[in-house]
């Protein structure tokens, strides 16, 4: 998870990819890396292979990622495009 503190958005792709390509995750804006190197972001639902959601909207919220926050589809749509490289992105605690 990431600490609190300052970042800014320094990479966004509209599908990529998490687990060994298992699953993607739809429009990736990116704003720090894990320990493992691994990039930690906004990003819409996870989708499997072939293309169903792996959770629903109504299960948002709760803590199952090592740090990216989950947003439902139009919302990742609505951050990743009003959110330029640069954008600061501020994590409270």
């Amino acid at each position: 998870v990431p600490a609190p503190g300052s970042y800014r958005v320094f990479s966004k792709s509209a599908m990529s990819s998490a687990h060994g390509g298992d699953l993607r995750l739809p429009y990736m804006t990116r704003f720090t890396r894990a320990r493992s190197g691994l990039a930690i972001g906004f990003h819409g639902i996870p989708l499997r292979g072939n293309g169903s959601p792996i959770q629903s909207d109504a299960e948002l919220g709760q803590y199952r990622s090592a740090g990216c926050v989950r947003m439902n589809q139009q919302q990742a749509i609505v951050l990743w495009d009003w959110a330029p490289i640069g954008t600061p992105v501020v994590v409270l605690r």
